[in-house]
């Protein structure tokens, strides 16, 4: 341990609500408590001054160490952090500072795979669902649904791209409005590609209550993979990530460093699959 360090680890998460988040910190907690630490955990809600008094109350309070899995795009935090010589690992957060040890997924090839899955399944309407693109990982997602439009021959519309800062904090309930919105002018994608499982469930049922049926009249996929989309009906083909992974290696790597190891390998991508279930029609 550092002199003057407690034995409590500090996490900084956008929204403990969000259902992606549980998974990751149950993992993080489990090999912490194993280890003799104890979990603070502190959440955001895209709030940047917000994030900004969380490090500094974790800075004075001693933490042995911070997991920032915030997403904001504020590189000063990161250096503040550093320059008090707290041990930092960045998990699904993108950085300039390659210093920084990091674990995450490329989010790009997931969601250009996801939507080549898309096409592939004979839709080429393909809608997109995401908060205000605000964060490295959000902008490499939307990156690889362009991109693998334009791999496919198909031509990118903005009027495919359905951004809104409701579906930020109240994913559910965002997909539903936004979606909702969406059909009541009388437009029907053939698929829809969401940021998150709960945006995807909010327009499933914005779907259902306008009389659509699910794949027949549109095709639905999320990303996460989170405990519920198996058992939603129908069953939500997604985007599974190794969440219990991410939060496991985040915190070993984290323990390494308040111990004083060397790290060697610092940029830790892991693999995420497409998970098929009920949601997606193949078209002819």
């Amino acid at each position: 341990m550092r002199t003057g360090r407690t034995r409590n680890i500090g996490i900084i998460t956008l929204n403990i609500a969000n259902s992606f988040y549980p998974s990751l910190i149950d993992a993080i907690e489990e090999i912490a408590f194993k280890n003799n630490y104890s979990v603070t955990i502190s959440c955001t809600y895209y709030d940047i001054e917000r994030e900004r008094k969380h490090i500094n109350n974790f800075i004075s309070n001693n933490v042995a160490g911070l997991i920032l899995c915030s997403g904001a795009n504020d590189e000063n935090l990161i250096k503040k952090v550093s320059q008090n010589n707290i041990p930092l690992v960045v998990l699904d957060r993108k950085t300039n500072y390659k210093n920084i040890p990091y674990v995450g997924i490329d989010n790009y090839r997931a969601f250009y795979n996801a939507t080549s899955y898309l096409i592939n399944a004979g839709h080429k309407k393909i809608y997109y669902l995401s908060e205000p693109i605000t964060m490295g990982t959000l902008e490499d997602r939307l990156n690889g649904y362009k991109q693998a439009l334009t791999d496919n021959g198909l031509n990118f519309q903005k009027d495919w791209l359905v951004i809104d800062k409701k579906l930020q904090n109240q994913k559910v309930e965002g997909g539903y409005s936004v979606f909702k919105e969406l059909l009541e002018k009388n437009i029907h994608p053939e698929a829809v590609l969401g940021v998150a499982d709960t945006v995807i469930y909010g327009a499933m049922k914005a779907a259902y209550d306008l009389g659509l049926k699910i794949p027949e009249d549109i095709s639905f996929m999320g990303n996460n993979d989170i405990y519920l989309s198996e058992y939603q009906m129908p069953a939500l083909t997604t985007i599974k990530w190794p969440k219990k992974e991410m939060g496991r290696m985040a915190i070993k790597l984290l323990i390494d460093l308040i111990n004083g190891k060397r790290i060697e390998e610092k940029k830790i991508i892991l693999k995420t699959e497409i998970i098929e279930r009920a949601t997606v029609k193949y078209r002819d």
